[in-house]
């Protein structure tokens, strides 16, 4: 009984010795290169811009540009992150790190068109004899223009939807509202008269 208590002894002290020499391999590997530190910057954009997306260059650390791709219906405050586009390493073979694009729209960019979450809302001016006599119009939307039919006798504040025009994001489509503002006629000419008669 004793040699083979001997002999398990032997045992955990060879393995205690092997997990001390994986142990000192381990502290002795050179530590990973350092990854290169973040760039932070802020772009503004119009909210027409934002509302539509597309393509923006901005200055690099190095002074190239770099094109970046905006998202359509890009929000105030959202951050893009492009990846290794940030300062490079100063460790050979070192990553570069991240340029962080932060967003901002200028919401009052165009007094006559708010936006809310993906919907949209256009002031719209129209004349006397078409808010009466109703008409055709085109509306300038983020998908192009849409020919809207104005009902007759419409009047100020009137509120007409374009389904699923406004805002196209992640699989959901916002409206594009109109609201109707008439516009007083400098002076009535025999038609007007005619028309509100």
């Amino acid at each position: 009984p004793g040699r083979h208590g001997l002999g398990r002894q032997a045992q955990a002290r060879g393995e205690a010795e092997q997990e001390q020499e994986q142990e000192d391999l381990k502290g002795s590997r050179p530590a990973p290169p350092a990854r290169g530190e973040d760039v932070r910057l802020k772009h503004t954009l119009s909210l027409r811009e934002a509302i539509q997306g597309g393509p923006i260059a901005i200055e690099h650390h190095d002074g190239s540009l770099l094109t970046i791709n905006v998202p359509a219906g890009a929000r105030d405050g959202e951050v893009l992150l492009v990846a290794r586009e940030g300062l490079p390493s100063s460790s050979p073979g070192g990553v570069p790190g991240d340029l962080i694009l932060t967003i901002c729209v200028e919401h009052d960019s165009d007094p006559d068109l708010t936006r809310d979450g993906l919907d949209l809302t256009l002031q719209l001016p129209v004349t006397m004899p078409e808010a009466i006599l109703g008409a055709r119009i085109s509306i300038p939307t983020p998908h192009g223009s849409c020919v809207m039919t104005l009902p007759e006798g419409l009047h100020s504040g009137a509120r007409l939807r374009l389904r699923e025009m406004g805002i196209w994001r992640d699989g959901a489509r916002g409206d594009f509202y109109v609201v109707i503002q008439i516009q007083s006629p400098t002076h009535l000419t025999e038609r007007i008269r005619q028309i509100a008669s």
